[in-house]
C-alpha cells in the first residue's frame, strides 16, 4: 500500500470454492487512505450476507450492528 487513497477489490474471494460450487465465496472491497483501512464491504451472494465497516462507525451484518462478546481475550493466541 502507498499513502495515496487506494481501493482494494477481490471480485471472487474464494475462487476455488466458487469454481467448486461451494457457498463459501464473496466479493470483497476495501478502501485505504494513508496506508490505513478506512472501510470494507464483503458480500456473500450465495448466503445473501452483507458485511460493512467504516472506521469509527463499527461493523454491520445485513444492517445489524455487530458487537464483541464480553469474553475479552488478551491476544490472538488466546482466542
Amino acid at each position: 500500500l502507498t499513502q495515496e487513497p487506494t481501493w482494494i477489490i477481490d471480485p471472487i474471494d474464494g475462487t476455488t470454492n466458487f469454481a467448486s460450487g461451494l457457498p463459501l465465496t464473496c466479493v470483497s472491497i476495501g478502501f485505504c487512505d494513508k496506508g490505513r483501512p478506512m472501510m470494507g464491504v464483503v458480500y456473500a451472494p450465495m448466503t445473501n450476507e452483507l458485511y460493512l465497516t467504516i472506521r469509527g462507525y463499527g461493523a454491520y451484518r445485513n444492517g445489524v450492528k455487530l458487537s464483541i462478546s464480553g469474553n475479552k481475550k488478551k491476544s490472538l493466541k488466546d482466542a
